[in-house]
């Protein structure tokens, strides 16, 4: 083992590729290698859900590989001066250095990254510092709302979950298939609704998606024009307050804001033949977990929001 002192840090392994270097600094102040350091993400990310806490991670991006580069020692430096013995530093890879920050909020964490990225210019070195909170703030709740932060391809395979190429080629294929097939159902049905109630033929509503995002869900119209939807806000919290399974509330007592034949639509499903739509625009995927209304989405405990880490499904 070396103990080479590298400024203020101490190289404790030392190896090609920086990102499997563990570095010490004087304080005590560790900067994890790849393998410990996503070990440690994973595990506060388990936490955050099981516990109803959350927190926020910094990732920064250098110009070049760091093992090309003579001033490594610098960016180690400041990252580990900047952090709070509560954090934890270490490398997402050879090119990209994290920091957790468990229990800061967004706002705090922002104003960090821009004060490492200020450091970092006036030491003339070329990074990039992006804030992602976990689990991700309400669509509505603007006060915690970031600009810019779409998880990148190394933070969203490890906190999110992002959507292999072969799923979205499969869901494409069978989106398109289905709707050049079913064109004439979706024709008749159209004339049906038309000829039963007066009103649009399809409907949409906003949905909580991928990474808690709104979307509107497309879907043929089964109710009148104008129906409250306070009664089904009001069947869905009931459920979930009281740990029953997830009902249909036309499918428990006849439901008179629904059109003639419009009991029939759902119970068949097809209602939800315009979510491929949905599916073409990259907003759901032929399977995968219902789409929850957002007063639905506003009950949920933290751990349930693990459902969004995947594309919704019809």
């Amino acid at each position: 083992m070396n103990h080479n002192v590298n400024g203020n840090v101490m190289q404790l392994r030392k190896r090609s590729d920086p990102s499997k270097t563990t570095y010490q600094a004087a304080s005590g102040k560790i900067l994890y290698t790849r393998k410990a350091f996503l070990a440690l993400l994973l595990r506060e990310r388990s936490m955050a859900l099981r516990n109803g806490h959350h927190f926020c991670l910094i990732d920064i991006s250098l110009d070049e590989r760091p093992a090309k580069t003579r001033r490594l020692a610098q960016v180690r430096a400041i990252i580990l001066d900047r952090t709070r013995e509560s954090d934890v530093a270490g490398w997402f890879d050879a090119s990209t250095l994290g920091i957790i920050m468990p229990t800061s909020n967004p706002q705090h964490a922002q104003r960090i990254a821009h004060e490492l990225e200020d450091t970092f210019i006036k030491h003339e070195l070329n990074t990039e510092c992006r804030v992602h909170a976990f689990p991700l703030p309400h669509p509505k709740d603007e006060s915690t709302a970031l600009q810019g932060t779409a998880p990148t391809d190394g933070v969203a395979a490890i906190l999110f979950s992002h959507v292999p190429r072969w799923k979205r080629a499969f869901d494409v294929t069978c989106a398109l298939l289905l709707l050049v097939g079913l064109s004439p159902v979706f024709l008749l049905l159209a004339i049906g609704i038309k000829l039963v109630s007066s009103g649009p033929v399809f409907y949409s509503q906003t949905r909580i998606g991928h990474l808690g995002r709104p979307f509107f869900c497309y879907k043929f119209r089964s109710m009148r024009a104008g129906a409250s939807v306070a009664v089904h806000e009001d069947h869905v919290i009931n459920l979930m307050h009281n740990g029953q399974p997830l009902t249909k509330l036309e499918s428990r007592a006849h439901d008179e804001r629904l059109i003639p034949f419009g009991a029939m639509l759902r119970a068949s499903g097809l209602d939800e033949l315009p979510q491929l739509l949905n599916v073409l625009r990259g907003e759901m995927s032929i399977v995968g977990p219902r789409p929850c209304v957002p007063y639905e989405h506003a009950a949920l405990l933290p751990w349930h929001h693990d459902r969004f880490a995947i594309l919704p499904g019809i």
